[in-house]
């Protein structure tokens, strides 16, 4: 038995509400032909719409969401033998979250053009980043000239970065084959790195591989070169993570100059951190908010009773006695009633007007378990 449907009940009515006080919503194409144009034109707090296509790269500088339907492809560009900006770039204010929904980063970086890549998602100037159902890679070098250095999935200063269902991908380092290598040569790229708190949900994380690589001594007769370690998966100054994968990229191939087979270099570590908290999978989601569809929650902590939380956004952890950790927006938690555990419910969630890209999310809490998880998503058109 679940909550008490009236608890629902309160629950739904509230989705359709908040958005008529919420801010506005943008579609591109439809009321922008072009996505820098719509990011330019919102005001803190709006939703952009991207109703597929091919966008970028793009600028951030104001807090907003990015919302897919379907899902958009962000790459990076740039003139060629100029500079190469990475498909999504952050520059905010100093403040405010950046909201990332149902999106696909990556694309592709010309070697003949340019000597330096960007991540997927780089820079700062905000509070928060939250990335819900997406795809994001660093762009992949093609028709290399030399060596190209891997960049990370995800590259940036903000305090807090939360990463729900997605899948992080660091790019590869690697040389072409007419490149002879006589000293150092790249490790893989890490696959997401940020200077604070990272909380990791249903999601995977790779760093990059390196190489191959090709030594300028035919046979690699001094020894196998000490470079091109595969990337890190993680780096940060503490992980919070639950119900996700984090692996190291493959190491480097090392080849002579006639193509004979050298040595392999070991692979990357799964995270650098200062801390980390595995969180127990007490807490299921059946996967992205879509409006209109069925929305099921499991879950099963210590029990026999709990207490179902749920907020309007997620906020840096914060451990409370007794509880542990919560994850859950402070001001605009409410409780949705107490409920066995473990136990369910499933909900139609309500076709809302002007609703996509609200973030919602759920954690259940006894005094039992104290490395309960939280789920987040956004409504998806």
């Amino acid at each position: 038995m679940g909550p008490p449907s009236a608890s629902l009940a309160r629950f739904a009515a509230l989705l359709l509400l908040v958005p008529l006080a919420h801010a506005a919503e943008i579609h591109v194409p439809g009321d922008f032909d072009d996505l820098q144009a719509a990011i330019d034109a919102a005001s803190p707090g709006d939703t952009v719409v991207v109703h597929g296509g091919t966008w970028g790269p793009i600028v951030i500088a104001t807090p907003l969401q990015i919302v897919g339907d379907p899902a958009p492809l962000i790459v990076g560009d740039g003139p060629p033998f100029g500079s190469f900006d990475g498909p999504i770039t952050l520059a905010g204010p100093g403040n405010g979250t950046v909201t990332l929904s149902n999106l696909n980063v990556g694309g592709t970086i010309h070697g003949f053009f340019y000597s330096h890549s960007d991540p997927g998602i780089g820079g700062g100037g905000f509070d928060a980043l939250h990335v819900h159902d997406c795809e994001v890679r660093a762009p992949d070098w093609e028709f290399l000239t030399g060596i190209g250095v891997g960049e990370p999935a995800i590259d940036v200063s903000t305090p807090f970065v939360l990463v729900e269902r997605s899948i992080l991908q660091g790019s590869a380092s690697k040389s072409d084959p007419f490149s002879p290598i006589s000293g150092s040569a790249p490790p893989g790229s890490i696959g997401l790195r940020a200077s604070g708190t990272v909380l990791l949900l249903d999601s995977t994380v790779r760093g990059g591989s390196a190489g191959p690589y090709f030594h300028n001594d035919v046979l690699c007769s001094g020894g196998c070169p000490p470079y091109g370690t595969g990337g890190t998966g993680v780096v940060c100054e503490e992980l919070h993570h639950a119900a996700s994968t984090i692996e190291g990229g493959e190491g480097a191939d090392w080849f002579g100059v006639s193509g004979g087979f050298c040595c392999t270099q070991p692979d990357g570590v799964a995270m650098q951190v200062n801390g980390e908290v595995q969180l127990a999978n007490d807490l299921v989601a059946s996967g992205s908010m879509q409006m209109g569809a069925t929305y099921s929650l499991d879950w099963s902590t210590a029990g026999p009773t709990a207490t179902l939380f749920w907020s309007l956004g997620a906020d840096p952890p914060m451990f409370l006695s007794g509880l542990g950790y919560v994850y859950l927006d402070a001001p605009t938690t409410r409780i949705l009633g107490p409920v066995p555990s473990p136990s369910g419910f499933s909900l139609v969630l309500p076709l809302a007007p002007s609703a996509a890209g609200l973030e919602v999310g759920f954690q259940v809490l006894d005094h039992g378990s104290y490395l309960s998880r939280p789920v987040f998503g956004t409504l998806l058109p």
